[in-house]
């Protein structure tokens, strides 16, 4: 009989140990995840507090940035007709252009003093490209007397560059022809576009063609004096300004 109860008490002593074992197991466990969990969440709330802060301080920084971007085209819008008038282009060119490109864009030293016939088409077929090729290399507008689609103005004579200003309409369907035709006769091209319009530099490919793919900006006439100064290369909005970049 008192070996039952030895084993007895002995059963029961090693059922209360485990259950004690497990209650202080538990009981220290859950207070660890818990102080874990609450690291981790201050952590992460601390990290949301900084990416805030940058965040803050980068569009604070853009809105700088832009402000001071902004100022330096109008300061340069400003004083282009300075620097043209003072710094006179001597090449004459003759612009063709699109119904939805308006010669404006161009600014009034380039249309007064450069360009001396303006040419506006709303489509180009084949024939049509060849005709104004022969025109423009001879410097004959009589052939352009059978050109039915077309307003011009001013003389017509040999340029020393071409403007072309496609658009954005896609009537144009043989403008590449049109271009290649005028650089085969070594006639350098100018293809113009304005910020937003797809680019205009993958027309074609040859060392007489270059583009100015945001002349609706005071940076794109520079670049346009530029090119006709001699600088070849194609220009856009994020090359800003003429340079080894846009060779």
């Amino acid at each position: 009989m008192a070996n039952f109860k030895f084993h007895l008490v002995t059963v029961v002593g090693i059922f209360l140990a485990l259950a004690l074992g497990i209650f202080i197991g538990s009981t220290f466990t859950e207070e660890s995840i818990i102080l874990q969990q609450r690291n981790t969440i201050e952590s992460m709330r601390e990290s949301l507090d900084n990416l805030a802060k940058e965040q803050s301080r980068l569009l604070t920084e853009k809105k700088t940035q832009a402000e001071t971007l902004s100022l330096l085209q109008s300061w340069l819008g400003n004083m282009s007709q300075l620097y043209l008038e003072a710094n006179p282009i001597q090449q004459k060119a003759v612009l063709i252009y699109a119904g939805d490109f308006n010669p404006d864009y161009l600014g009034s030293y380039f249309n007064e003093n450069v360009i001396q016939t303006r040419l506006q088409l709303d489509s180009l077929d084949l024939e049509t490209a060849d005709i104004l090729v022969q025109a423009l290399v001879q410097g004959d507008k009589q052939l352009l007397a059978g050109l039915e689609d077309i307003k011009w103005e001013g003389e017509l004579g040999q340029p020393d560059f071409v403007f072309l200003a496609p658009g954005q309409g896609g009537g144009w369907a043989e403008v590449k022809t049109l271009a290649v035709g005028l650089l085969n006769a070594e006639l350098p091209v100018v293809a113009l576009g304005i910020s937003g319009w797809e680019s205009v530099a993958d027309l074609v490919r040859h060392p007489l063609f270059a583009s100015v793919s945001h002349l609706d900006t005071p940076l794109g006439l520079y670049c346009l004096d530029a090119i006709l100064r001699g600088q070849g290369g194609h220009y856009g909005p994020e090359i800003l300004l003429p340079g080894p970049l846009g060779q």
